[in-house]
C-alpha cells in the first residue's frame, strides 16, 4: 500500500493542497445524487469532498454509494473495527474524521 508522505498530510490539514478537480456545489447537484448528499449532511454534517468531487460524473457516485452500502451490509466487518478502520484511514490520510 502506497504511503502519503507526512509533509502532504500536514499540508492537506493545513488546506494548502487542493485537489486537482474541484468538489462541485451541493446547491448544483444533479438531482439523481441529491439523496445520497442528504444522508452524508445527516450522518457527517456535509457532504464528503469525495463524493462531491466524484459528482462530476453522478454514476460514480451512485455506484461508490452501491459500493459502500455492499461492504456494510456484508456482515464481513464487525461494525466496531469498520469504524476503527475508517478512522486510521481518515488520519493517515489527513482527513476530519
Amino acid at each position: 500500500m502506497r504511503r502519503v508522505p507526512p509533509s502532504a498530510v500536514g499540508a492537506a490539514r493545513e488546506g494548502r493542497i487542493a485537489g486537482r478537480v474541484p468538489p462541485i456545489d451541493p446547491a448544483t447537484a444533479p438531482p439523481e445524487i441529491r439523496e445520497i448528499l442528504a444522508r452524508q449532511t445527516e450522518q457527517w454534517g456535509s457532504p464528503l469532498t469525495s463524493t462531491l468531487t466524484l459528482a462530476h460524473c453522478p454514476p460514480l457516485v451512485l455506484a461508490s454509494a452501491g459500493l459502500s452500502a455492499a461492504l456494510e451490509k456484508s456482515g464481513q466487518l464487525p461494525a466496531a473495527l469498520r469504524d476503527l478502520v475508517c478512522l486510521r484511514v481518515a488520519q493517515l490520510v489527513g482527513c476530519p474524521f
